[in-house]
């Protein structure tokens, strides 16, 4: 064999390599799995003490996992599930994601909604918004813009048995 061929068949591996190691590593992590229940949060954007219960007829959210607190960083492939007060279908479930990142949506049981990215959360602080038109199956609507703040990068206390 010539070097070229050598050097060519060994270019090829290390690429090959490189590709299967990205791939297991930003594969969807099992965080449902591994994490403790998720602390019931009524509104994020206000305090228990201001916290307004739902006008009858009007769509809630009951739980975001994970629970909002950017001194926690997430995993970039992380999703987010949201769980309402009623089922809402994704063509209803109405949100902004800043900074833009190219996300899916999900049903996964009833009213839970899983929101994710195509490929990943920039790293930092994203900030998704759930407008007011979100609605639900019975035509109930949330009403008012919930924000919700992720902090996703490399987690400091990683542990690579999870992932």
């Amino acid at each position: 064999m010539n070097k070229r061929t050598i050097i060519f068949g060994l270019i090829t591996a290390i690429l090959f390599l490189i590709v299967l190691l990205s791939a297991l590593y930003f594969k969807p992590s099992k965080q449902e799995e591994t994490t403790p229940p998720p602390i019931p949060i009524f509104n994020p954007t206000t305090t228990p003490s201001t916290y307004q219960p739902p006008q009858p007829g009007q769509l809630s959210i009951t739980n975001i996992n994970p629970p909002e607190n950017t001194a926690i960083k997430y995993y970039p492939n992380d999703q987010v599930t949201i769980t309402f007060g009623e089922e809402v279908e994704p063509e209803d479930f109405f949100y902004t994601v800043s900074p833009d990142v190219k996300t899916a949506t999900k049903i996964k049981i009833g009213a839970t909604l899983s929101l994710y990215p195509d490929v990943a959360w920039i790293e930092g602080i994203t900030t998704i918004t759930i407008l007011g038109e979100t609605k639900s199956i019975n035509g109930n609507l949330l009403g008012k813009n919930i924000i919700y703040k992720l902090n996703t990068g490399i987690p400091d206390n990683i542990d690579l048995r999870e992932h």
